[in-house]
């Protein structure tokens, strides 16, 4: 090849070379802006279920293993909610008497009241129910079919099936998504705004602009709402929660029992300390009564009953109500004598063994009533009649106690 052939091939290569990458940069000038993604991107495994707790017999419960209120559809497929289980786009958290806490992205959180329903996406889709937004940068969420951004605050959602509700700002600024004029903004912790829901009306055109929406300055009285329906849900210990959650009990009863073949009166004072579980740790004291036979005079004979032992109670789900199985070691101080010149000299320490069942109903967070049948037998060391032979002798009794809840 010619010289003046090779060089003039070098130049158009050269030129090639370096013509490449500025009209690589020159293009990329000349192409339209397109708007930059807003909200944390939801990836695989990024999101996590923080807390769960179920409603049982009027208090909010850790769940064990799984969640028996709260649940997730994962690939078409319902399975019980777990504690710190992760979630993934697509998912869809639903609660009926249960609430949970969901991490979405760092600095991003989700409170999921009951009878509700979320799904894990970018935006955040709330359908029905109550949610608690809370977020340091730019969460994007959709409500009602609209789309808003909440940046650095913290939002409350509430709407029924048909849609109609309320969007609480509480804090931050709240934009409705690709809409800068139409902008809410509550800098101040004690501010805060109510923007019914939903913006536009089914009939209105879907290229329509909606009205701009009332919004309200929210009352010292919505305030302490919001912030009571989080603290009973997610910030209160569950063993403040309710009857089924504390650690100890106090009980007052009375009733009857036949002891020695005898009818007598009986009022107990007793208290159940949690051991774990289901499992209590029961002590009672108490005094049982009965007046002298016909041939005794007016005598009234009494015994003192101390008796320790173990409960196993169970609290129904969905219902006020429980029951239980226990059994105890009784130590009875038998007989005495108020009055008389009938009455027995002297007390012995008499030993024996209960078994108990319980069922009871809860009236309250702090209040509940039960009901405890319990029988068993007494070995009684000797009996005079009998030349110092030990003799077992029956027991039975049935008490109504007030369980008050500490």
């Amino acid at each position: 090849m010619p010289l003046s052939s090779s060089r003039v091939l070098v130049t158009f290569l050269l030129g090639v070379s370096l013509s490449l990458p500025a009209a690589a940069a020159l293009a990329q000038q000349q192409q339209p802006a397109t708007e930059a993604p807003t909200g944390p991107t939801t990836k695989a495994g990024s999101s996590r279920v923080v807390l769960v707790r179920d409603l049982m017999a009027g208090a909010w419960r850790l769940p064990g293993e799984a969640s028996r209120e709260v649940s997730v559809v994962h690939g078409g497929k319902s399975s019980p909610l777990r504690p710190s289980q992760p979630l993934g786009p697509g998912d869809a958290v639903r609660s009926q008497r249960g609430v949970a806490e969901l991490a979405i992205a760092p600095g991003t959180t989700v409170q999921l009241g009951e009878g509700s329903q979320l799904r894990i996406a970018d935006p955040l889709v709330h359908r029905i129910g109550r949610s608690h937004l809370r977020t340091q940068g730019d969460l994007l969420f959709e409500v009602g079919g609209i789309r808003w951004q909440l940046s650095g605050g913290r939002a409350d959602i509430q709407v029924d099936s048909s849609g109609v509700g309320r969007l609480l700002l509480l804090g931050g600024r709240l934009q409705r998504a690709g809409e800068p004029d139409l902008t809410f903004e509550a800098t101040d912790g004690s501010f805060g705004l109510r923007i019914p829901l939903p913006l536009e009306t089914p009939e209105a055109s879907p290229k329509a602009r909606p009205t701009l929406p009332l919004a309200l300055a929210l009352t010292a009285t919505e305030r302490s709402e919001v912030d009571e329906w989080l603290s009973e849900r997610f910030s209160a210990l569950p063993e403040q929660a309710g009857p089924a959650a504390r650690r100890a009990q106090l009980r007052l009863a009375g009733g009857m029992g036949a002891l020695l073949s005898s009818n007598w009166g009986a009022a107990e004072v007793g208290a159940r300390f949690r051991l774990g579980g289901e499992g209590w740790l029961e002590a009672q004291v108490g005094i049982h009564l009965r007046p002298g036979e016909t041939d005794e005079g007016n005598d009234l004979y009494w015994a003192l009953p101390v008796r320790l032992g173990g409960r196993w109670i169970r609290f129904v789900d969905k219902s006020p109500l429980y029951f239980g199985v226990g059994a105890d070691a009784q130590l009875l101080v038998f007989p005495g004598c108020f009055s008389g010149s009938n009455c027995e000299s002297g007390v012995t320490l008499r030993p024996g063994v209960l078994a108990a069942g319980v069922a009871g109903l809860v009236l309250s967070p702090r209040i509940a009533l039960d009901l405890e049948l319990s029988g068993g037998v007494h070995g009684f060391a000797t009996l005079n009649s009998l030349d110092d032979i030990p003799v077992v002798l029956p027991q039975i009794g049935l008490r109504a106690g007030l369980v008050i809840q500490l």
